[in-house]
């Protein structure tokens, strides 16, 4: 280097060999008085730096700048192609997660139209046993067959689709990494990237066959005995409506027409009966027949306790005295009465007091010796009781049949008579303000009940014993099913090595031309790996893929009818239950249950309700693992060391050699030249068409679609090729050097 003259006036002297500055020896010694002498500097004067010193460092700085700048444009294109790597690894990944996704969405679609079409089956059980709801039972059996033909040709559409999808998810993960990798080519440095992958594991398993052959078996026998069901159920209801108005009336004779006439009131004011014996009842549900025998025996028993002889004149006593007998008769045919009721049975005994002389003669009253009999002269007479001034005397006991035989006087002053007896009920049955008038509604209440019940009882007991089997075998093909589905088991479930290269050369100063730094290298090919697997992300809601099916559906015109609308949103609920579970499940049912009444007389209805209701509590739904999948970055180490096919062996082999001997190009060259025989088949949409979702009632039908990345179609085998090649082919003719990291 030339160093021209300045001002301090050197001119053109040559630098001396030797340093400008004297040494000086540390064992040699001045002589005393000699001072050191001066030597003149290029560099330093008296006053500091020089000019020229000044120059040359700012000379060197500038050029270590450009040099420091050069040096991290180069390393910083040389890293980029990792970056790539990594980028090209989370967009193979990613066709794995939406492959997921994808198997989700159908098994959420699978799952809610098996469980439709079995709650639909239950709901319809339940509906024939409801008179009033035979048409919507009718209508949920069709509905839910036709769901069931759909869920079949779903099914068979999904599993042949999706075992097909996987089958080409190594050529679309290629596909999709080699479309990230040509999406980068612009930049400082332009680049030629050629990515492909590798899913690990290279191949799949199948979905899964979850036919519900065992469901559609069910409903073809739901189907036949739906309409016995629904005849029996009306008629049982028809029978159990009648003892119902039956037993309403008995109830309103005994207490409920209080405050007006009926036996509780009579009893209270005939003979003062009190509460604990005569309750009130203000309803026929809380209400029961045996309230009412209690309450007759108690107030006979009161009646009989309290009497006492009344009556201004012989007559009068006479018919008090009567009615004593009338209480005791009563009290006696009352002993053995009862009644008992239980869950599909009535019984009742309660005997019929006599309302008139007619009937009268038909009990025991009519043939009891217990009549004085007197004679006088040739007439022969008979008392009402011993307590007649005529009786005097008597010579026997006689009884009422006697004297309807003939042959006896009427006495003056008793005036008993064969009617005399039978009047003592005769006038407080036939008038409201008798007690024997409720006693007889409440009575001829109870028969025409327990006739009707035993009508109602038996065929209610048929519906049961034809239901209870069908709904149990209803549980079993649900459980059956509900626990089968549909399983992602795709390639690259563990993850994915993408590979790529630059196969680009720039000269190393493109777009940074100066003086400072040597021009002429040339940035060579460039290689890297990078590894990615799905996880399951915790920060997104899980509703996603229910959501997707919820949005595609529900912008349709509507529901195609009433019970439609039923299953519509029955539906609704059920595909809730894929995330939430059993919760979820029996909100559903019992939704659906709720749109229609299910009181019915006979009480069938609220027994098929429950009986559903305690039948889909067994099924046990567990929830769904519905989080959202996305790929994350990971160590190639961790995707292939859980895998024992041969790119994993392979890879590790030629990853411990280049560990080994510091080369990448053995490493890159030995993994490309071992990836898998892939599916190259040319798509040419980027949309897949999974299956066509027919809902009966729906308007129209909904398709479930896998969307493909937009360069797929234009992705065909001969780029994944050409990616393979060069990776081979390029990467053995580098010799550059780069640890393995």
């Amino acid at each position: 280097m030339k160093v021209r003259a300045g001002k301090s006036g050197i001119g053109n002297a040559r630098l001396p060999r030797a340093t400008a500055r004297y040494r000086r020896s540390p064992l040699r010694e001045l002589p005393r008085g000699r001072k050191e002498p001066k030597v003149a500097s290029l560099f330093q004067d008296e006053s500091g730096m020089t000019t020229m010193a000044m120059a040359i460092s700012i000379f060197i700085s500038i050029a270590l700048i450009f040099t420091s700048a050069q040096v991290y444009r180069v390393n910083s294109a040389a890293a980029e192609i990792q970056e790539v790597a990594d980028a090209c690894a989370l967009a193979a990944e990613n066709e794995v997660a939406e492959f997921v996704t994808a198997v989700n969405i159908c098994d959420a679609t699978l799952l809610s139209m098996t469980l439709l079409a079995g709650t639909l089956y239950g709901i319809g059980l339940v509906a024939a046993c409801v008179p009033l709801a035979a048409p919507i039972s009718e209508k949920c059996i069709e509905l839910a067959t036709k769901t069931m033909d759909a869920r079949e040709r779903a099914h068979a559409s999904m599993v042949q689709k999706l075992d097909e999808l996987q089958r080409w998810l190594p050529f679309l993960a290629s596909a999709n990494a080699l479309g990230v990798a040509q999406a980068n080519n612009e930049g400082a440095f332009r680049a030629d990237y050629l990515a492909i992958a590798e899913l690990v594991p290279a191949s799949g398993e199948s979905v899964g066959d979850v036919s519900a052959e065992s469901l559609a078996v069910v409903g073809k026998d739901i189907e036949e005995e739906a309409g016995e069901v629904r005849e029996k159920a009306q008629e049982a209801d028809e029978a159990a409506k009648r003892a119902s108005e039956a037993k309403l009336r008995a109830f309103m004779a005994d207490c409920g027409a209080e405050p007006g006439y009926c036996m509780s009131e009579r009893a209270r004011s005939l003979c003062g009966l009190n509460d604990s014996s005569n309750p009130l009842y203000s309803s026929v549900d809380a209400w029961s027949f045996d309230v009412g025998l209690k309450r007759i025996k108690a107030y006979y028993a009161k009646r009989l306790a309290t009497w006492t002889l009344t009556g201004s004149n012989v007559e009068q006593k006479a018919d008090s005295v009567l009615r004593k007998r009338f209480y005791q008769y009563a009290l006696d045919e009352l002993a053995d009465a009862y009644v008992h009721e239980e869950e599909g049975s009535f019984e009742a005994s309660i005997p019929s007091l006599y309302r008139n002389t007619a009937e009268m003669k038909r009990t025991r009253l009519y043939t009891e010796a217990v009549y004085p009999v007197t004679q006088s002269g040739e007439l022969w007479y008979m008392h009402a009781w011993s307590g007649c001034p005529n009786a005097r005397g008597a010579v026997r006991m006689g009884s009422v049949s006697e004297m309807d035989n003939g042959g006896f006087a009427i006495c003056s002053e008793c005036r008993f008579s064969v009617s005399s007896l039978g009047k003592v009920a005769s006038a407080s049955t036939s008038i409201a303000n008798g007690f024997e008038h409720h006693y007889q509604t409440f009575r001829e209440a109870l028969e025409e009940y327990e006739a009707e019940r035993s009508i109602s009882d038996p065929l209610s007991q048929m519906v049961k014993d034809e239901l209870s089997p069908l709904i149990d075998s209803l549980r079993s093909a649900l459980s059956d099913v509900a626990s089968r589905r549909l399983q992602a088991q795709p390639p690259g479930r563990d993850g994915c090595v993408a590979l790529v290269v630059d196969l680009q050369a720039n000269n190393a100063d493109t777009g940074f031309e100066n003086l400072f730094v040597a021009n002429g290298q040339t940035l060579g090919t460039r290689v890297a790996v990078a590894g990615a697997l799905i996880i399951g992300d915790e920060t997104e809601a899980g509703e996603s893929s229910i959501s997707t099916i919820l949005e595609k559906v529900f912008p349709q015109e509507g529901f195609l009818g009433s019970v439609a609308a039923l299953a519509g949103n029955l539906w609704t609920g059920l595909l809730r239950s894929y995330e939430q579970g059993q919760t979820a499940l029996m909100d559903a049912v019992e939704g659906g249950l709720s749109s229609f009444s299910t009181n019915t007389s006979s009480g069938l209805g609220a027994w098929a309700r429950d009986m559903l209701s305690s039948m889909m509590e067994t099924i046990g739904l567990q929830p769904s693992d519905v989080r959202s999948k996305k790929p994350i970055l990971v160590n190639t180490a961790r995707v292939v060391s859980y895998d024992g096919g041969r790119f994993a062996v392979t890879f590790r082999d030629v990853k411990q050699q280049g560990l080994a001997s510091s080369m990448s190009s053995g490493l890159i060259s030995g993994v490309a030249s071992k990836v898998s025989e892939v599916v190259r088949n040319a798509l040419s949409s980027t949309e897949v068409s999974i299956c066509e979702v027919e809902l009966p009632f729906l308007n129209g039908t909904y398709t479930i679609e896998w969307a493909l990345p937009e360069h797929i179609a234009n992705t065909a085998g001969g780029a994944i090729d050409r990616a393979l090649s060069a990776l081979i082919g390029t990467v053995e003719s580098s010799f550059g050097i780069r640890v393995w990291q």
